[in-house]
């Protein structure tokens, strides 16, 4: 029950973009070098929940591929979902299945950075493909920092249904099947910086 309850906390502050308008990671400002493809590195983020509150430290850890079941208590690297289970988060409300994506920036280890990184219009976003056909690109908003490793990160959420929630987050309601994903990094005019493709890059949505 206890990690039925922090499932959750991986998609808390989803909403809260920071555009706290800092110097630095910018293609205009006076000074500042442009950022440009290669000079960033996309990895997996973090998962924002405290591994000690999650009962078992050696099961919850940064997920490898990027990937997370937020119906299934954030448990890393899962690669399987059944769209037609819901989950309670813990203000006891019932909300529809989801994945969360994970990524980072291997060169921003501090808050700050992201904080410019963003204020300048970058972004992480997630691409998911079926059948070599792109099916969506999820934008990602930043969380402030894993309390695991102290580093910023981004998160996106794919919640299954095809209706809007109570908070505004639109749902996906993506059909059963085989699906690939990967990140990719962008400045403010969309133009790519890095992409991340995982070891496992596949996962399968059942009902």
């Amino acid at each position: 029950m206890k990690k039925k309850l922090f499932y959750s906390a991986a998609v808390v502050g989803l909403t809260t973009v920071l555009t706290i308008p800092l110097m630095g990671f910018s293609s205009t400002a006076p000074g500042q070098t442009k950022i440009k493809p290669n000079q960033i590195t996309l990895e997996s983020g973090g998962t924002s929940v405290p591994y000690s509150l999650m009962g078992d430290p050696g099961f919850y850890h940064q997920p490898s591929d990027g990937i997370l079941s937020g119906t299934e208590a954030c448990q890393p690297d899962v690669h399987e979902f059944d769209k037609s289970k819901t989950a309670i988060n813990p203000q006891g409300e019932v909300e529809p299945g989801h994945i969360v994506f994970t990524a980072g920036i291997k060169e921003i280890t501090e808050v700050e950075q992201a904080d410019k990184f963003v204020a300048n219009g970058g972004n992480i976003y997630v691409e998911i493909t079926s059948n070599g056909q792109k099916v969506l690109e999820l934008p990602f908003t930043t969380h402030p920092a894993d309390p695991n490793t102290n580093e910023p990160f981004w998160v996106s959420t794919l919640f299954f249904g095809g209706d809007i929630d109570s908070k505004g987050r639109k749902s996906v309601d993506l059909p059963t099947g085989e699906y690939n994903y990967q990140f990719k990094a962008k400045d403010k005019n969309g133009h790519v910086l890095d992409v991340w493709v995982p070891k496992n890059h596949k996962f399968t949505i059942t009902e």
